[in-house]
């Protein structure tokens, strides 16, 4: 049971783990090498893919089936997700796995390889959710590769994106929180779920914003012109072909803050794009918590 001033709710009531789920985990458990989603995260996955009616998924590490199971659970009937792993062993456990779910066998395509040598191959524009669950000093590889394959509108999720200590997997994740927050084409959530997942929706076209003024500077009125943001004239296509072939994106950084603006970030929450690199600040301040204060 979790308990908080605001909330108070008992997690397996709403992600529960049953035979085909405990059988992949004990799998994962004998095989050893990977790590299956906690339910909680498992729940998280099955949400997102029914929020956005999700036919086709990518996952980045297969593991024994557990993520696999959550994401097709939540997807479409017939929907197909697409998984790479590099371990044989792993993919013909995972197989196994979703057929024990009850998955027909052409609603799992597996395929053996480096991520970053098959996500290429597939289509540009064609998937509505990419989950990624493997190397984290790899992460901002991958959201490059999940970026042209998802349609606008589709979610892209990463596992794991609070580890503890230093290292390549820190690097990583810092690295991947920077790219998320300065993009124009994102809007991040950090959920504070197991390791955290950071989670980003690929907005429609038509609302990526090209181009922002700076701040006015203290002491001088603000005029409307200089408070607008200036915003494409394109209208929006919902072909996946089009906006692939389009080539329009925007990476424009955010303005800094105003003079004399404090940005403070909130205990674990779920955290929007709302302010500059939010998502960076929060992930950079759960690495790097405040030394404790001493009260005389």
């Amino acid at each position: 049971m979790l308990k908080g001033a605001v909330i108070e709710y008992d997690e397996a009531a709403y992600a529960v783990e049953d035979e085909p789920l405990l059988t992949a985990r004990a799998n994962a458990v004998d095989l050893g090498g990977t790590v299956p989603v906690p339910p909680s995260a498992g729940g998280a996955l099955r949400f997102l893919a029914t929020a956005v009616a999700a036919r086709a998924v990518v996952e980045i590490g297969t593991g024994c089936g557990s993520s696999g199971i959550w994401l097709l659970r939540g997807m479409r009937p017939g929907g197909v997700l697409t998984s790479v792993d590099t371990e044989p062993e792993y993919l013909r456990l995972a197989r196994k796995s979703f057929a024990e779910a009850g998955f027909a066998a052409n609603q799992a395509r597996l395929i053996l390889g480096r991520a970053l040598d098959v996500l290429p191959r597939l289509s540009d524009g064609a998937y509505d959710l990419v989950f990624c669950d493997a190397d984290q000093a790899a992460y901002p590889e991958y959201l490059s590769a999940g970026l042209r394959l998802l349609r606008p509108g589709g979610i892209i999720v990463f596992n794991d994106v609070l580890p503890p200590g230093s290292g390549p997997a820190t690097d990583g994740v810092r690295e991947l929180a920077g790219l998320v927050g300065g993009d124009e084409r994102l809007v991040p959530l950090l959920l504070p779920i197991a390791g955290g997942m950071l989670a980003a929706i690929k907005r429609l076209k038509g609302l990526i914003r090209t181009a922002r003024v700076p701040p006015v500077q203290r002491g001088r009125r603000a005029s409307t012109s200089a408070s607008q943001t200036v915003r494409p004239h394109t209208a929006f296509s919902a072909s996946p072909s089009a906006v692939a072939s389009s080539g329009v994106s925007s990476t424009t950084s955010r303005p800094p803050p105003s003079s004399g603006t404090r940005i403070t970030m909130p205990r674990p929450s779920l955290v929007t794009s709302s302010g500059p690199s939010p998502v960076r600040g929060f992930i950079a301040a759960m690495l790097h918590p405040l030394p404790p204060t001493h009260t005389s």
